[in-house]
């Protein structure tokens, strides 16, 4: 299930709804948990954590989503804050979460360092709070979808071993074989895809494979970069070369997005890419 589900069965699925949105969101506290009376709590945000929480419940009450430039706009991001500047994180959240079935929002002191516990928030409390989140996150959500569209629009899709996601206010990718990073290039960039056994490749072509992908979306992107890390069978037990890409910023990957739309299809036909692809939620 992924944490674009709103549709959780029990409260279980609700407290991993909200870790995964936590996650997407880089906030950073300790794993949600469920309480001995069957309610959610989410313990030990650090006052930075708790003040870019309150960026997000703002945005996703108004439904706007991030304002521009949010990875970079210098909010807390140090690892502790005063006990003063964390009590006033906490009146904001209060205020932010008064309208919700949240439960108590208070904070404690550990090895003194003031920290915001969110307690006693039954299943609709947390799965409202996981839905304001994903509405802050929208953007994000939105182009991951429409990147995986393009890749299902040029036929990548079943050489990918990933589904394209957000997770720390980036969109993530994953594996691809080498041969779907020999089409994506030619996509990309317009050359012809090598011929020959790709997956199979031997290293200096397997590399030359990802060096050339990378240069293609950079040029593709206007200077965005995606590392296409080479994993070669050596390193991997015996197993066919892929290319892990790690992620991008959201920036890089809208322009991939329309980079991939407005870019001709290519006639793959003679090609069968290994379908990789594991079952993977956004």
């Amino acid at each position: 299930m992924s944490y674009l589900d709103n549709s959780a069965a029990d409260i279980h699925d609700v407290r991993v709804n909200l870790r995964r949105a936590l996650d997407a969101a880089d906030i950073t506290s300790s794993e949600p948990e469920i309480s001995d009376d069957g309610l959610v709590e989410v313990l030990g945000l650090r006052g930075s954590a708790a003040a870019r929480l309150c960026v997000l419940l703002a945005a996703g009450a108004a439904q706007t989503g991030l304002p521009d430039g949010y990875e970079a706009a210098g909010l807390p991001s140090g690892p502790t804050m005063s006990t003063a500047q964390t009590m006033a994180v906490r009146q904001d959240l209060e205020r932010l979460l008064g309208g919700m079935p949240s439960g108590a929002v208070s904070v404690g002191i550990h090895c003194e360092r003031p920290v915001i516990h969110l307690t006693g928030m039954d299943m609709s409390g947390a799965a409202a709070l996981t839905s304001l989140i994903r509405s802050a996150l929208s953007d994000y959500v939105t182009t991951a979808r429409d990147l995986h569209a393009a890749l299902q629009k040029h036929g990548l899709e079943p050489g990918l071993d990933f589904t394209p996601g957000v997770k720390r206010l980036k969109i993530t990718l994953g594996e691809a074989s080498v041969e779907a990073g020999a089409v994506w290039a030619s996509i990309l960039d317009g050359e012809p895809v090598p011929e020959g056994d790709l997956e199979c490749a031997e290293y200096p072509e397997a590399q030359a494979i990802a060096d050339r992908l990378e240069a293609a979306v950079e040029a593709a992107t206007d200077g965005g970069r995606m590392e296409a890390r080479l994993l070669y069978y050596c390193e991997r037990c015996s197993k066919d070369s892929v290319l892990d890409l790690g992620s991008l910023p959201l920036d890089v990957a809208r322009r991939l997005v329309t980079a991939l739309q407005s870019a001709e299809p290519i006639d793959v036909s003679r090609r069968t890419l290994t379908n990789r692809r594991l079952t993977k939620g956004i």
